[in-house]
């Protein structure tokens, strides 16, 4: 069992050696990938927000969002959520969800992440 609190001092040590996997994904949002070397069925990737990221739908993968620093809100259907460090948010595939705020999360995704399997829903403002 690991506490929350200890996940996110791992985090903290690790995120200098990731920030060479790190990448923009649009204007509000960069990702860390954690998982670059991994064959499993999953991928973690690290997300840095700040402001809205959209609205999605992904037809194959589960996901779950662990929230490290920082505080949001996460669209899951028509439920609003307000999140905050040490936070689990599980996303069922085919539910509509989207995220907002100034934030650091865990993206954990199974199946492997892939976009072709994600389709944008309204946009989250």
């Amino acid at each position: 069992l690991m506490r929350s609190s200890a996940a996110s001092d791992v985090y903290k040590r690790q995120k200098n050696y990731l920030d060479s996997n790190k990448r923009d994904v649009d204007q509000f949002f960069s990702v860390i990938d954690m998982s670059v070397s991994c064959d499993a069925n999953f991928n973690v990737v690290i997300g840095n927000l700040k402001g809205p990221h959209g609205r999605f739908v992904n037809n194959t993968s589960d996901k779950g969002y662990f929230i490290l620093n920082g505080s949001g809100e996460v669209y899951l259907g028509n439920d609003k959520i307000s999140v905050s460090p040490n936070d689990f948010v599980f996303i069922p595939k085919n539910t509509p969800h989207g995220i907002k705020g100034e934030l650091e999360f865990l993206i954990i995704t199974s199946p492997v992440f892939n976009p072709q399997n994600e389709s944008d829903g309204d946009k989250v403002e």
